[in-house]
């Protein structure tokens, strides 16, 4: 299932470790949307996890004024993460985010 994210935002998504989220990030005024890479930071390190740690599956698509991101997997609860997504809108190069704050599932009990 994919969730909406209508940019910008800049408040972080509360997950479950567990979860795999995925989402239809809506660019409003853009027509076209291209060439998506995602890098994944947790805790504010300078080093990119989306890789190293496999924080994705499948690939971006896209449509008019709009992309979908891949599944976002592997959270683990008690830490705060930011995809930071750079893309061509319009034929201009531009960075977009969505940040979590991932709880453990234990503590929803």
């Amino acid at each position: 299932m994919s969730d909406s994210v209508t940019f910008p935002t800049e408040v972080p998504i509360p997950l479950t470790e567990g979860e795999q989220p995925s989402y239809t990030c809506v660019v409003d005024g853009a027509t076209t949307l291209s060439g998506a890479t995602v890098a994944i930071y947790k805790n504010g390190s300078g080093s990119d996890i989306a890789t190293t740690l496999s924080m994705t599956t499948g690939s971006f698509s896209y449509g008019t004024g709009y992309f979908v991101t891949p599944v976002f997997k592997n959270f683990i609860g008690g830490n705060k993460y930011v995809a930071v997504i750079t893309l061509t809108i319009d034929g201009v190069v531009d960075v977009r985010k969505i940040q979590w704050t991932v709880s453990k599932a234990k503590d929803l009990q």
